[in-house]
This record gives structure tokens, sequence and C-alpha cells, in this order.
């Protein structure tokens, strides 16, 4: 297979670009990995949607790259594909603070709406390369993170909560599922889809909750309540937590990898139980999910969330952390179970820390 490939300024380093018609007559997925031979050895990208502004200049009969993409460099454009695995994402806000007075900067008067450091109106918000691991994730973070004071003035600085001056921030995971639930072949794929959800509420979900310090965001009707996701033909994201979770390494770990192993069982178990997912009568009941992995009813793991009472939210977080540890193993100790004393809220551990 052969792509015409250029240059884009907004793309980022490890996707590509690829139009609708191209796309189709390649029959590739949105997800899937390209790999190319390049003067650097085999350079994997992962496909996405392409962009209005994109093909305004260039049509839609060319892929777009990072332009310091080592594909553009190469002496051939052979591409082989790759069906993505199980991958994982995020795209965490932020504010922009001024520092005398403290107040919220609207992230768009500085921003650039595309970009891997971008605005999403008031808020900031990165946008890190997808990984195939949740430690790969965080150093991807990391590398954006480090630039951020070369791309705000000094006036201003970057402040992680989940909720700020009657606003709320989330820590969105993107989770890259198999096709044939994306493309929804599977039978009652939305059923299915809404169980993982439920599991995801309550072994990321309130432990998310009961570790941030901010309740605010979690009684906002609009944002951060129990069950908030996005289903495209891309990811799964998972918009319950808050922004809090950007505080640190150790927090964004924590969540991540909670989030992507307990989503790694999930799938595994699913695809055996369907049969490589041609009967999935059994795995779309509730009550599979809650006897397979030891939950509460639906009811309960949603009051749990919303109870008033953080000593109840606590309290349960301690059973979560105890069925974490069979469900997903030895990946249990990046499980933060309280929070740091005399934690900074700024970027500080990122800069610092090797986490």
């Amino acid at each position: 297979m052969y792509l015409n490939v250029v240059p884009s300024e907004n793309c980022s380093m490890h996707q590509i670009r690829v139009p609708e018609p191209l796309r189709k007559s390649f029959k590739l997925d949105y997800g899937d990995y390209l790999i190319f031979n390049t003067d650097i050895g085999n350079f994997s990208v992962q496909v996405i949607k392409s962009t209005y502004e994109d093909m305004i200049e260039y049509g839609d009969r060319h892929a777009f790259v990072n332009e310091y993409s080592p594909i553009l460099d190469s002496k051939n454009s052979d591409v082989f594909i790759q069906p993505h695995e199980l991958t994982v994402g995020c795209d965490p806000e932020l504010f922009l603070l001024n520092r005398k007075t403290h107040r919220v900067l609207p992230a768009y008067k500085i921003l650039p709406k595309e970009s891997q450091f971008g605005s999403d109106g008031d808020l900031a918000e990165l946008r890190p390369d997808y990984a195939l691991s949740p430690e790969q994730l965080v150093l991807n973070i990391r590398k954006i993170i480090s630039g951020i004071p070369y791309k705000i003035p000094l006036s201003l600085y970057p402040y992680t909560s989940s909720w700020h001056a009657l606003r709320s921030c989330g820590f969105h995971i993107h989770l890259g599922l198999p096709i044939e639930l994306l493309s929804f072949a599977v039978d009652k794929t939305d059923t299915f889809i809404k169980n993982i959800i439920l599991a995801l509420d309550y072994f990321v979900g309130i432990p998310a909750a009961a570790l941030d310090p901010d309740d605010k965001r979690r009684f906002c009707k609009k944002y951060g309540s129990p069950g908030d996701y996005k289903l495209s033909m891309r990811t799964l994201e998972y918009r319950t937590p808050g922004g809090f979770h950007l505080r640190s390494p150790a927090y964004s770990r924590s969540l991540i990898t909670s989030a992507f192993r307990v989503i790694e069982e999930i799938i595994k178990d699913a695809e055996e139980a369907s049969g490589g997912w041609l009967d999935a009568s059994k795995i779309v009941d509730f009550d599979y999910f809650k006897d397979r992995y030891n939950l509460p009813s639906k009811g309960r793991i949603k009051s749990i969330y919303s109870t008033k009472d953080r000593s109840e939210l606590k309290h349960e977080t301690i059973k979560i952390h105890e069925k974490l540890k069979s469900l997903i193993g030895n990946d249990s100790k990046f499980v933060i179970k309280e929070r740091h004393q005399n934690e900074q809220p700024l970027f500080c551990e990122w800069l610092k820390d090797e986490t």
C-alpha cells in the first residue's frame, strides 16, 4: 500500500490524519496503526480523522502527518497496516490563572484550538499521543507539560483542580476498544458499553471522587456525573473523573492505570465469553458484569458516587481497592489510596518526579 503524505502543523507526531475517501479506498479503520519504513527504522502512526483545513489546502487524496515526522523524509511511503490494539489516551483540562489576581484567563485568548497544548473554551487542555500502556501515556503527558512554560506568558500559571471559579475541569480518558465494538458490529453494543461504564464508575469513578478534595464538580449536573461517556469510531471516552488528577504524575498514573487495566480485563473476558464477539447475549446482561466483577447494583453505584457523606465514599473505596488487587493484579500497586501531604497545585512534581 502507498500513501501520499504531507505535513500539517497541528498533527501529533504519532498520528496520521486520513480523509474519509482515502480511508475507505484503503479499508482503514480509525485507530488502526500504519507502520512506515523510514530512514530511522519502522515508525508507527495511528489513523485519525482529517480536518477541514487540511483538505482545503491539499484535497482528500493526501494523508497528513506532523511537520517533523520522519515519514516525510523517507525515500518511499510504503506502509503496512496493523489493526489497532487496546489503546489509552486522555485530554486532561486545567486553568490558566493570573499570578497577581488569581483570576482565570480564558485559554482561547492565547492558545490555539487544535494543538497538543491547546484551548477548549476557557480551559487549557493537554492532548498527549495515545499509548499502548499507562506508563507510556504518562511520559507523553510529561513531554507536553515540560513545554508549557514556553507557551504561556510569565504573568500566568497553570492550576490543576476539578472546580474553580464556577468552572468544571475534567480528566477524560480515551480507551481504544476493538473495532467490533466501535463500529457497533456486536449485537446490543450500546448495552454492553453502558455496562462497561458502570464498571468504570465503580472501580475508577468512586475512588477518583474519594481522592479529589473538591466535591463541586461531582454535584454539577452538567459535568462529572456518573455514567458520563462519549463513544466515537475512535474511542470510548470516559468523562467522569476531574482535572485534580493532573496534579502529579502519580495521580495521573493511578487514574489511567485503573481505567486501562479494568477495561483490559473486561474486554479479554467478554471476547472469550462471546466467542470472539459472535454471540453477545451473555455479556450484555448486567447480571453477568455484576457477578463476574463483584459489583453492587446499578442504583447503588450511582448513589455511592453521588453521596454527600464522604465517609461512605471513603469506606466503599477501601473495599474497591481490595477488589482491584484481584482484578488487575500487580498493577494495583500504582493506584493511589490517599492524597499526598503538602502537595503542590502546580507542575513541580511533573518536572522532578520520574514516576
